[in-house]
């Protein structure tokens, strides 16, 4: 056989081996990276599932007694912990603190009234907010901060009325 012939086929071949472990390479990895993005906003909207729902638990908590129930919480955050970064992390931990700091508060009684509780709901919004904020930049690539969570209006101007609560409250007194 003439080297002139073996050499193209051997290149051939070669160039086709290597294009395909390339390939198989970097659709590995775009799979991976895919994989863990979709986790990520997962774990973010859990954060934010469960923060909803302990804030919740919290004024129930505050209000009648009742103690609210930290596992799925903690089981949002092991998964977050599992799936992104440090400052995510951090992000999440900072509600953690509150809901901690404010459960502290209920337990020694220092939430006496309506306003108490404003101020408390105003740090643990805040946040939930920066979590927000956080996992905006991180996963979806937006600079620009929202100012406010979209679920409820702003909280209320000191002298107005807080809480769709307090209406209730206003009307029995």
């Amino acid at each position: 056989m003439q080297l002139s012939v073996i050499v193209p086929v051997l290149g051939g071949i070669c160039a086709t081996v290597l294009g395909v472990v390339m390939g198989g390479m970097l659709t590995r990895r775009a799979q991976v990276q895919h994989w863990l993005r979709d986790h990520q906003v997962d774990a973010c909207l859990g954060i934010m599932r469960e923060s909803n729902r302990v804030q919740f638990a919290l004024r129930s908590a505050w209000r009648d007694g009742t103690r609210p129930d930290w596992v799925p919480w903690n089981e949002a955050l092991t998964v977050l912990t599992l799936v992104t970064g440090p400052d995510m992390v951090s992000a999440a931990q900072q509600i953690d603190q509150v809901f901690w700091e404010t459960n502290r508060k209920i337990s020694a009684r220092e939430i006496t009234s309506e306003e108490d509780w404003a101020l408390v709901r105003s740090a643990l919004e805040n946040a939930r907010l920066s979590f927000i904020n956080h996992a905006r930049r991180q996963l979806a690539d937006q600079r620009e901060p929202v100012s406010r969570l979209a679920a409820r209006p702003p909280l209320p101007v000191e002298g107005q009325q807080g809480e769709a609560g307090d209406g209730e409250k206003s009307a029995q007194q």
